[in-house]
Order: structure tokens, then sequence, then C-alpha cells
């Protein structure tokens, strides 16, 4: 069962949405991992729901999405796993920044 996410209108990219888009936009899986590709499917679309200068577009367009993911795996080909620990290193870093304000 897809996950829904409150803040989306809709819900998360499956492994096969990701597939037929990133085939709509050439990719060669041989070079890009379809996982990689629908994690950054999913974490461009749910970027631009809370930070509305991430997003791309109104109505978050999967080809728009695709091409930024797109050029991201080409950065680095797990990308959004740096990215994921970024972002949990980064929260980290403020629950114990706000710990130490607190004691």
């Amino acid at each position: 069962m897809l996950k829904k996410v409150p803040e989306l209108n809709r819900k998360l990219f499956t492994l096969a949405e990701a597939k037929i888009i990133g085939d709509k936009l050439g990719i060669n899986w041989e070079q890009v991992d379809v996982k990689q590709f629908r994690m950054g499917m999913n974490a461009e679309l749910v970027d631009g729901t809370y930070n509305p200068y991430t997003s791309f577009s109104g109505d978050d367009d999967p080809i728009k999405l695709g091409k930024a993911v797109r050029t991201h795996l080409k950065e680095s080909a797990d990308y959004y796993v740096e990215w994921a620990q970024m972002e949990k290193d980064a929260k980290q870093g403020q629950i114990l920044m706000t710990s130490k304000s607190v004691t």
C-alpha cells in the first residue's frame, strides 16, 4: 500500500511510476538505479510541499521532478541517500542545540 503524506495532494510515487517517468526521460537504467530515482522523485515531491522556493510547479509535474532527480543523480549516484543522511544529521544537531540551551 502506498504511503499517503498529509501535505501532498497525491500519494508518493511507486517504483513502477518512477520507472515510467524515467523511461519518458530516456534514463538508462544500467547507469541509474531505479530505486534511487524513485527515492529522488518522492524526496523532491515532499520538499516542494513545505518549501515554496523549491517547488517546481503548483502541480508538481512528474516530468519536471524527474528532470531534477536525473540532474542530481548525475552529480552523485547516491545523491538522495546522502541528502537523507544530511537531513538526519541536521535534525540531530538541532536536537542537541535545543537540549544544550535548555540545560
